[in-house]
């Protein structure tokens, strides 16, 4: 660190992890305490987001968490993705490991151009704007593909993952009963 020494080692002193606290040692000897150590140690102020929040209680111990903070917003996530794909169309972009335990990786680029194959097709086989389109599938490259692809169109997403499908009671059935009630016409 430039002009900064860490808390931790800056001036000679051998430390040893115990049970989760660090304990300065010199000779067998504790100088002192982690908490005094960090107090005197220095610091550079942090920038810290505002923490407006409104706290509602429910029944059953619940808290609702609402920021009273107006998000600044430019666009969805997808308007990030073109930007991306002209700036930098060769960087890796997700990457997941595969059976063998080997990486498989999608650039910017091959994102983009995959996702709006995926878009260009829903909207082929009469999706249309404001439809919910509901993806029964576990995490990976292709779901995010097609995630990106449906909502570049303007199509509601709902992913639902394969283990919920599986839960007692039937929780998908009412899950995709909620989709229905609430999209104009699901794909």
């Amino acid at each position: 660190m430039m002009g900064a020494r860490c808390w931790y080692g800056s001036h000679g002193i051998r430390q040893k992890w115990r049970s989760r606290a660090v304990v300065a040692i010199e000779e067998g000897t504790t100088v002192m305490s982690t908490v005094d150590h960090l107090a005197s140690a220095p610091y550079c102020p942090m920038p810290m987001p505002s923490t407006d929040v409104d706290v509602t209680r429910r029944e059953g111990g619940t808290l609702m968490l609402r920021s009273r903070i107006k998000l600044k917003v430019s666009g969805s996530i997808c308007s990030y993705l073109p930007h991306w794909a002209r700036e930098a169309p060769d960087r890796m972009f997700l990457a997941q490991r595969t059976g063998n335990n080997v990486w498989q990786q999608i650039s910017y680029g091959e994102f983009w151009l995959r996702g709006r194959s995926v878009g260009q097709a829903l909207l082929d086989r009469g999706g249309a704007a404001g439809d919910t389109l509901a993806i029964l599938s576990g995490n990976s490259i292709e779901n995010a593909i097609m995630q990106f692809g449906a909502m570049s169109v303007g199509l509601q997403v709902a992913p639902i993952s394969p283990n919920y499908s599986l839960l007692p009671g039937g929780r998908y059935d009412a899950a995709v009963g909620a989709m229905r009630r609430g999209a104009s016409s699901p794909v």
